[in-house]
């Protein structure tokens, strides 16, 4: 199991799903979405790191470095959909299981 020491709010009302990262010149923690499949990044300043996770945190797919302007459609099985900020140092590749130690609550 890798751990991600990242700050990590979830994105859990309509408002919060709708807006996501977009319009944010500042990224300081990442957001993790319940029940998504695909996502935008239409309207993001920041390139952003994108791990598509099952229901047991299990990565599915990773998008490193994804730039402005792109639509990340995930195949069945995604569960959750953690968006963090593209420079952040993690060690993780597809089929690693993960653990946000540093969820909001």
């Amino acid at each position: 199991m890798k751990n991600i020491n990242f700050k990590v709010k979830k994105a859990n009302t309509f408002y919060k799903k709708l807006i996501g990262f977009m319009f944010k010149k500042e990224i300081n923690h990442g957001l993790l979405f319940y029940n998504t499949r695909s996502i935008h990044t239409f309207f993001c300043f920041k390139n952003l790191t994108i791990i598509m996770l099952d229901k047991n945190f299990k990565v599915l797919h990773l998008f490193l470095n994804t730039p402005k302007n792109k639509i990340i459609l995930g195949k069945k099985n995604v569960y959750y959909t953690l968006e963090l900020p593209h420079n952040i140092n993690i060690n993780i590749k597809e089929g690693d299981i993960i653990n946000l130690t540093n969820l909001e609550k």
